[in-house]
């Protein structure tokens, strides 16, 4: 028994290294650069305690709140549009297609896809004279004409849409992995009791996907709270700051120099994205054992 024991924690060991070196050490320095005045400025490196965390809260309380508004609104929209899109593609996936294999991978595709090439192509197909407006032109739409990424009331919607293509097919791989689990036999008892297609989506489906959805959505918060890549290649946070996330806010605080304080912003982020991800599962996981 001791040796069974001591076998699973040295097959453990190299994976918790690995961990504890990308994710745990970075984390500590991170919390320590937080309570100094690390900037370019400076030579010197001093601690000061929780000021970073005081200026951001009291010295400039407007701007920062305007980028957890924006965070907020870009990770509620987007995962609430990414989970509806992934369950509508798996449920389509899931018929008997005989392009299903082929469609399955274009769908998914995109995920795959490097998130700066994505916004590199997305920046192209929707600049004010690009290929989405030359259509609306051509077909005779041109009252539906827009500047997609510099309109400051369009912006976040179109780097919300650009986000969701791009993650659907994460969430629809997660949703067809749930569907497939489901025993057949479920389905049969339904149709003998005469249920409807909407009464078996509702009452078989639904809580048989859920921990697919639990999966889905502490996946979809957690990128959201984190999203940088997708919003820095379409607008850089802007018009103005109609597209400025927490992260993007970060690494212009960082680029500046003030590192100390971009450090605090940091791990405000990773404390926000902690407790709404393990909330989340939590909750999610008790709605889970309810279904089952």
């Amino acid at each position: 028994m001791l040796e069974k024991r001591l076998y699973s924690k040295w097959l453990v060991m190299p994976a918790g290294i690995v961990y504890a070196a990308l994710f745990v050490l970075p984390v500590i320095v991170g919390f320590y650069a937080a309570m100094t005045d690390w900037s370019n400025y400076s030579e010197n490196i001093n601690f000061i305690g929780f000021d970073n965390f005081k200026y951001i809260f009291q010295e400039d309380p407007k701007t920062y709140w305007n980028l957890l508004s924006n965070t907020i609104v870009f990770t509620f929209w987007t995962t609430v549009l990414e989970i509806a899109s992934g369950l509508a593609l798996a449920l389509f996936m899931n018929m008997r297609l005989k392009t299903r294999d082929l469609l399955r991978s274009v769908f998914f595709i995109p995920y795959a896809i490097s998130p700066i090439i994505i916004g590199i192509i997305f920046l192209a197909l929707l600049k004010p004279n690009g290929p989405v407006n030359g259509f609306l032109l051509t077909v005779g739409l041109d009252g539906l004409a827009r500047n997609w990424l510099t309109d400051f009331k369009l912006a976040m919607p179109a780097v919300i849409f650009v986000e969701t293509w791009r993650y659907s097919g994460l969430n629809m791989v997660v949703f067809l992995a749930g569907l497939q689990a489901i025993d057949h036999a479920y389905y049969e008892a339904a149709d003998v009791e005469g249920a409807s297609k909407f009464q078996k989506f509702i009452y078989v489906t639904i809580p048989y996907i859920m921990p697919a959805m639990s999966i889905n959505l502490v996946l979809n918060l957690v990128h959201g709270f984190r999203a940088f890549e997708i919003v820095f290649a379409l607008t850089n946070g802007g018009p103005g700051s109609a597209t400025e996330l927490m992260n993007t806010a970060v690494f212009r605080t960082f680029s500046k120099g003030d590192r100390g304080l971009a450090a605090a912003m940091s791990l405000i982020v990773f404390i926000i994205t902690t407790i709404v991800g393990v909330t989340v599962n939590r909750l999610t996981a008790t709605k889970e054992v309810e279904a089952l």
